[in-house]
C-alpha cells in the first residue's frame, strides 16, 4: 500500500491524496456525527444516573448514621457531672430507672518516693529489685548497663509488673516515684537484694507498711453508694453497675445525692428531621434537573424522555405522606408530614417549625421509632432505594445504557473497517489511474519528439 501512496499525483499532478481523504470524510461525516452524537447522549445519561445514585445513597446513609445506635434514644444523664459522669456504652438506655448515687470516695493509686539523689545519672548500685503486685513477683536485675537512677526508672516500666516509674526532679536533686494502678488491687510493695558490696538498692524498699521509700498516696478503693447500697470499686470509671452505661466518678461528694435518669435530647429529634429534609430537597432538586422537559428556549435534560426516573420523582414526592410504622396509637405521628414536613408544589420540602417542636417534646419516643423506622425494611426510604435500585440496577435504565455503549463501541468499529476497507478501494483506483495518465504522457512525450525530429530533417 505504501508504493502506491508513493504513485498518487505522480502521473496527474493532482494531490488525488488530498482527494482521497476528502472524499472518506464526506463518506464518513453523516454516520461519525450519528455516532457522536448518540455517544455524547448516552454518556450524559449514565452521568445523570451516577448521580440520582450518588443523591439517594446519601439520603438513606446519612438517616442511618442518624439513626444508628439508638442514638436518638434516651440517655442517661447526671444531675452533677462534677461529681459523676453518666454516658451509655452502646445505643439507648430507655430501661433506666432513676437512680440516685453518691460518691464517698475516688479510687487511688499507690504512689512510692525514693530518697534525694544528685541527678538522673546518679549510681543506684547494682544487685536484684523485685515488685509484687497483687501477689506477682517481678524481679528486675540491676546490671552495671543500668546501673542509675534512669536506668533503673527504664528498667521498671520495661517489667510488665503494672508499676509505672518517673524521675522528678528540682534544684535539690532526683528522686525516682513509682506508681502502681488504682484501687487496693494495685498496691505494692518492693525488695531488694544487693549484690555483694553493694548498698545502693537499699534506697529503694517498702514492705507495704513503711521502708526506705516514702509512701505518698496509698492504693484506696472508690467507695459508693448506689440507691443506698454501698459498693467498692477499684477505678473510677465503673461500668458493670447499671445496665448498659458507664458512670466515670469525678470527686467525692459524701452526703451530696447525684441522680442518674434516662432523658431525651430533642435537639438531636429535631436537628435529624433538618437533616432529612435538607436531604430531600437536595435529591428533588436533582431528579427535577435530570427529567426537565426542553421549550423552544431550553434543551430537554438528559433524562426529559426517560419514564422510570420520572416515576422515581413521583415516589419521592410520596415519601412525606406514605405510613411508616405499621400500626401506631391513635395521634402518634405516622408518617414525615405529622411532623411537620411540607411539600412545595416545585418539589421542595420545608419544616413546619412549631408543629415539629410541639410533635418532638410531646411524642419523643414515637418520633425516635418513627424516623429509625424510615430506613428499616418496608420502610418508606428502605422502599424508595430499592425501586431505585430496581430501576437503575442491572436490567434497569443503567444496564440498557451499557448495553447502548457497547454497541457505539461496534459500530464505531465496524464503520472504521469499512471506512479502511473503502480508502484503500479509492487508492487502487487513484493509482491506476495514475499509472494510466502516466502512461499516456510518456507516449505523448514520445511522439512529439518523433514529430519534431521529423520536422528537422524535412528542411
Amino acid at each position: 500500500m505504501t508504493g502506491i501512496l508513493n504513485t498518487l499525483g505522480v502521473g496527474s499532478g493532482v494531490d488525488t491524496g488530498a482527494v482521497i481523504n476528502a472524499l472518506v470524510t464526506a463518506q464518513n461525516a453523516p454516520r461519525d456525527a450519528a455516532l457522536n452524537a448518540r455517544s455524547t447522549r448516552t454518556e450524559a445519561s449514565i452521568s445523570a444516573l451516577g448521580q440520582l445514585r450518588a443523591g439517594v445513597d446519601g439520603l438513606t446513609a446519612g438517616l442511618t448514621a442518624r439513626t444508628a445506635g439508638g442514638v436518638l434514644g434516651a440517655q442517661p444523664a447526671s444531675s452533677d457531672p462534677t461529681i459523676a459522669l453518666a454516658t451509655a456504652t452502646s445505643g439507648p438506655t430507655p430501661a433506666l430507672l432513676t437512680t440516685t448515687l453518691e460518691v464517698l470516695q475516688l479510687a487511688r493509686a499507690q504512689t512510692l518516693v525514693s530518697p534525694l539523689l544528685s541527678d538522673a545519672n546518679a549510681p543506684v548500685g547494682l544487685g536484684t529489685l523485685t515488685l509484687t503486685v497483687n501477689g506477682v513477683r517481678t524481679p528486675i536485675v540491676v546490671t552495671d548497663a543500668g546501673a542509675t537512677l534512669a536506668g533503673l526508672r527504664d528498667a521498671v516500666n520495661a517489667s510488665g509488673s503494672g508499676v509505672g516509674a518517673t524521675i522528678i526532679a528540682d534544684a535539690s536533686g532526683a528522686r525516682l516515684v513509682l506508681k502502681g494502678g488504682t484501687g487496693s488491687i494495685g498496691a505494692f510493695t518492693v525488695e531488694v537484694a544487693p549484690a555483694s558490696g553493694e548498698t545502693g538498692l537499699t534506697r529503694f524498699v517498702f514492705d507495704g507498711s513503711g521502708g526506705t521509700m516514702n509512701a505518698a498516696t496509698s492504693a484506696v478503693d472508690a467507695h459508693l453508694l448506689l440507691d443506698g447500697v454501698a459498693v467498692s470499686r477499684s477505678t473510677n470509671v465503673v461500668a458493670d453497675l447499671l445496665p448498659g452505661i458507664s458512670l466515670t466518678l469525678r470527686r467525692a461528694a459524701p452526703g451530696a445525692a447525684v441522680t442518674i435518669a434516662p432523658t431525651r435530647n430533642t435537639a438531636q429529634l429535631t436537628a435529624t428531621v433538618g437533616d432529612l429534609v435538607s436531604t430531600m430537597s437536595a435529591l428533588s432538586a436533582l431528579v427535577a434537573t435530570v427529567v426537565k422537559a426542553g421549550d423552544g428556549q431550553t434543551q430537554a435534560a438528559t433524562l426529559a424522555g426517560d419514564g422510570a426516573t420520572r416515576r422515581l420523582a413521583q415516589q419521592l414526592g410520596a415519601l412525606t405522606s406514605a405510613p411508616v410504622l405499621p400500626s401506631v396509637a391513635p395521634g402518634l405521628p405516622n408518617r414525615l408530614a405529622d411532623l411537620g414536613i411540607v411539600t412545595a408544589r416545585d418539589g421542595t420540602y420545608s419544616v413546619d417549625t412549631a408543629r415539629l417542636t410541639f410533635v418532638v417534646a410531646r411524642y419523643p419516643d414515637a418520633v425516635e421509632a418513627l424516623l429509625t423506622a424510615l430506613t428499616k425494611p418496608g420502610g418508606p426510604v428502605a422502599r424508595f432505594q430499592a425501586g431505585f435500585d430496581a430501576t437503575v440496577g442491572p436490567g434497569g435504565v443503567t444496564t440498557s445504557l451499557s448495553r447502548t455503549r457497547a454497541v457505539i463501541v461496534a459500530d464505531r468499529a465496524t464503520l472504521a473497517s469499512r471506512t479502511g476497507d473503502y480508502r484503500a478501494m479509492l487508492v487502487r483506483q487513484y493509482a491506476a489511474m495514475e499509472a494510466a495518465v502516466a502512461a499516456s504522457k510518456a507516449t505523448g512525450t514520445f511522439l512529439d519528439g518523433q514529430i519534431k525530429a521529423w520536422n528537422q530533417t524535412s528542411r
